[in-house]
């Protein structure tokens, strides 16, 4: 996979831009605020049809303009594809080769990228939230399927919820109960079963990988804490009935679900200090990358928005040592004067101030 062209149009701080790459490693400098991660949230845009940093569309719009448009043309297997994202105040669409596409779950998955960067500390000690978000947006670039099982799960959650707050004042629609509960359970267990294969099978590479930065004195296990197994979903949600209706909203599925890092058998979350937590989070991110080069047979597009000042000298060489020059990278960084290895002579360099980008 090969991104050839980025363009934007009144994205954020871009009125008006077009870059094309040629290389594998691209290095943007500037200093903060300059739109470095702009850049960089475009491309991941172009690859799940959401920022990682905001949940609201508007906000990547430039300031007193209608609409923004992000675009990208790639090859993947020999396969010449230009995808493009348009956002105004009221909606989103998305087009591939100029044909508009009524499922955003038909766009998700031609341009694979994964992300690395500071907040993905979070990752390890911030909410369960943010870590069942790493399992779907893994899983929601590869499988179609889990795509629109998770897009069901999560309507199906939002109807059973608001029946049982409506049930307060209308005994009869416990009736229905029952039909939402067929559905969850379907689509829920689903879920479960996907999110366990892809712990069970990104934790080998995570478990090599922590091994090799740590010198062997850490041992790394992923645990997919479910809050019920696949095959006791439906006995589950029947104990769990009378506390659905008294608050009101469905305490048992795939949302509530969590991931554990254990390192030598304490959990990292609570017990690993920030060092620790961060070797964690670029293990599993690194783990992540291999995961999808396996399933998808090809490189995904790697992203790294100012990380590499967060790392050490040798995980930083870890994490450039991994990149190599087989894997298409994209970099922000305030300056390159700090990053000690051979992988600089080999990369391009772009210098951002006030969103107007220079080559060299």
């Amino acid at each position: 996979m090969r991104l050839h062209h980025l363009s934007l149009e009144n994205y954020r701080n871009y009125k008006d831009l077009s870059i094309s790459f040629t290389g594998n490693i691209h290095f943007f400098i500037g200093d903060n605020a300059q739109g470095k991660t702009n850049l960089l949230e475009a491309i991941y845009l172009l690859a799940l049809t959401k920022s990682h940093r905001t949940n609201k569309d508007r906000e990547l719009i430039m300031w007193n303009k209608d609409q923004a448009k992000v675009r990208c043309e790639l090859t993947l297997f020999k396969r010449n594809i230009e995808l493009e994202v348009e956002i105004d105040q009221q909606k989103k669409r998305v087009l591939i080769n100029k044909i508009e596409k009524s499922k955003f779950s038909e766009f998700v998955g031609n341009l694979k990228v994964v992300l690395f960067a500071p907040e993905d500390l979070q990752l390890i000690k911030g909410s369960p939230f943010l870590r069942r978000r790493f399992m779907d947006r893994a899983l929601g670039q590869l499988r179609l399927k889990y795509v629109n099982d998770l897009a069901m799960y999560q309507k199906v959650v939002q109807q059973r919820n608001q029946l049982l707050k409506d049930t307060h004042r209308k005994k009869s629609l416990l009736q229905t109960l029952d039909l939402w509960d067929m559905q969850l359970i379907e689509y829920g267990t689903a879920i479960i079963n996907i999110r366990e294969q892809f712990i069970k099978d990104i934790e080998k590479y995570a478990e090599n990988i922590h091994n090799e930065i740590t010198d062997g004195k850490e041992q790394l296990k992923l645990i997919y804490d479910a809050s019920c197994l696949a095959g006791k979903f439906q006995e589950k949600l029947e104990k769990s009935r009378d506390k659905d209706l008294q608050f009101g909203t469905t305490n048992i599925g795939p949302h509530r679900d969590e991931l554990q890092f254990i390192v030598n058998n304490k959990d990292i979350k609570i017990y690993g200090s920030q060092g620790q937590q961060r070797t964690v989070a670029l293990s599993i991110k690194l783990a992540e990358l291999e995961y999808m080069k396996q399933q998808m047979g090809d490189m995904p597009i790697l992203l790294l928005d100012d990380v590499l000042s967060e790392l050490d000298l040798k995980r930083q060489k870890k994490l450039l040592d991994t990149i190599g020059e087989d894997i298409q990278t994209f970099v922000t960084t305030t300056d390159v004067d700090g990053i000690k290895h051979n992988i600089i002579k080999k990369s391009d360099f772009f210098h951002i101030k006030d969103g107007n980008l220079i080559k060299g």
